[in-house]
């Protein structure tokens, strides 16, 4: 009686996790499962995996994840909230920025010039601030049934992460350009 041993949770907590984890395929064969940070961008990735239509493709996943990186290189996060009511004396002293800093915060300052103004209104809620998609979508509430208004949000992000994607990854432009090319056969 050949019986394979199995190393990991059982099915029914699989079950419980639900969309926290996500089975993958490992080097070695062994089927494996990893588990989500939880953030919108990441789950609805494993969804267009699953279902295309009802989430998104993996080059939009990484304009996302860009997007999202370069705010958090630039320290956009970290400013927190400024204490207004203490007393601030300039000593002379000049803290320097590291150069990376402000690359990430040019790549960031870039990247939201070449949204539209819905474009980056919903990458800054779902992306940056990570709202879940169903709570995004509550904004739409002309539309009665949540699975309309689900959607259009799902609509409005893939189009916002596209124009990510045109941004940070351009098409490629593989046509030889010369001037005089003379070919003689």
């Amino acid at each position: 009686m050949s019986r394979e041993r199995y190393i990991g949770p059982t099915p029914q907590r699989l079950a419980k996790a639900g969309r926290s984890v996500e089975p993958v395929e490992s080097s070695t064969g062994y089927q494996t499962i990893r588990m989500l940070d939880g953030s919108p961008l990441e789950q609805l990735a494993t969804l267009g995996k699953r279902n295309p239509r009802k989430g998104i493709t993996g080059e939009q996943y990484h304009a996302g994840s860009r997007y999202f990186a370069d705010a958090y290189a630039a320290g956009i996060f970290a400013s927190g909230v400024p204490d207004l009511s203490q007393v601030r004396v300039d000593g002379g002293q000049h803290k320097d920025v590291p150069i990376h800093r402000l690359e990430a915060l040019s790549r960031f300052n870039d990247a939201l010039k070449a949204l539209d103004k819905a474009s980056a209104a919903i990458l800054s809620d779902v992306v940056l601030r990570e709202v879940e998609l169903v709570k995004f979508a509550e904004r739409f509430r002309s539309f009665r049934q949540a699975r309309e208004r689900r959607a259009i949000a799902l609509h409005q992000l893939r189009h916002a992460l596209d124009q990510l994607d045109e941004f940070y990854y351009p098409p490629r432009r593989d046509r030889i350009r010369s001037a005089n090319l003379q070919v003689d056969f």
